[in-house]
C-alpha cells in the first residue's frame, strides 16, 4: 500500500525507490509511473516520468525536488506528467475501490531526448493528443531497453 504521504491528498512527495545492478551496457535509467486506467474509459494517468537517471544510480531518495525546468542536480530530467508538471505527481484516485500504480524502471543503452521525440511525432502528426507523455516516453525507449522492472503500489482513500 502506498502511504498517504506520497499522494496528492498527503504531502505529494516522491517515494524512495531502490533497485539492483543493471545489465552491462546500461547508459541510463528511465522511470515511468502510471495509474490504473481511469474508470470513465480514459487511459492511464501519468504520475511521474524521470529519465536520464545516471547509470551508476541504484536508488532515488524520498522527496526529489527538480528545478523549474524539471532537472535534478545529477542530470536526471523530469518529463510532463498528466497534470502538465515537470515533477512527481502522487496518486489522486477517483473515490472508487483500491487503485493500482505501476512503477516501471528501464535500464537503457542510451540517454534520451524526449523533447526531440515529441517534436518529431508532432511533425509526423502521429501523437494521439497534446500532452501524450506516455506515448512519447514509450517511443523514446523503444529499441533501447536492456532490462526492465515493475513495482505495483496500491492506494485507497481511507
Amino acid at each position: 500500500m502506498i502511504p498517504k504521504r506520497y499522494t496528492r491528498r498527503g504531502d505529494d512527495v516522491s517515494p524512495p525507490l531502490e533497485w539492483g545492478d543493471p545489465p552491462e551496457g546500461t547508459q541510463s535509467f528511465a522511470l515511468m509511473v502510471l495509474s490504473d486506467p481511469l474508470p470513465d474509459g480514459g487511459g492511464n494517468w501519468v504520475q511521474w516520468i524521470l529519465y536520464n537517471i545516471p547509470a551508476g544510480t541504484r536508488a532515488l531518495p524520498e522527496g526529489l525536488t527538480p528545478d523549474a525546468d524539471g532537472r535534478l542536480p545529477d542530470g536526471s530530467q523530469h518529463y510532463r506528467n498528466s497534470w502538465g508538471e515537470l515533477k512527481y505527481g502522487g496518486p489522486n484516485p477517483p473515490h472508487v475501490s483500491t487503485y493500482s500504480y505501476y512503477f516501471m524502471l528501464y535500464a537503457l543503452d542510451t540517454k534520451l531526448d524526449l523533447e526531440a521525440v515529441e517534436e518529431a511525432a508532432r511533425e509526423e502528426g502521429t501523437l494521439p493528443w497534446i500532452g501524450a507523455s506516455k506515448e512519447v516516453f514509450l517511443r523514446a525507449v523503444e529499441g533501447h531497453i536492456l532490462a526492465q522492472g515493475e513495482l505495483v503500489g496500491k492506494y485507497k482513500e481511507q
